[in-house]
């Protein structure tokens, strides 16, 4: 059985990208929510008295879920088990 696979079949790599980005979109509505919450630079205030309120907080949430994202994305790939006994490649 190859290592990568667990028992029911899925693969390591996915089931931890799956964990890390769960994470990240936690992060994100932590952060978020806690920059409208406290009116942090006044950018709850800015958001609700103009017209495009809600284009405002959809990129704000984009912006900050890729961040999380890419964050969570080198965590990911950086925890993975190495597959060749845990040599460096060259050296």
């Amino acid at each position: 059985m190859d290592q990568a696979k667990n028992e029911s079949g899925g693969s390591l790599f996915l089931r931890s990208l799956r964990n890390h980005l769960i994470g990240s979109v936690a992060a994100t509505l932590v952060v978020g929510g806690g920059l409208l919450a406290f009116d942090v630079g006044q950018i709850r205030s800015l958001a609700l008295s103009t017209g495009d309120g809600p284009l405002f907080l959809v990129l704000l949430f984009l912006g900050l879920l890729s961040t999380f994202g890419a964050v969570a994305l080198a965590v990911a790939v950086m925890t993975l088990p190495k597959s060749d006994g845990g040599k460096a490649d060259g050296i």
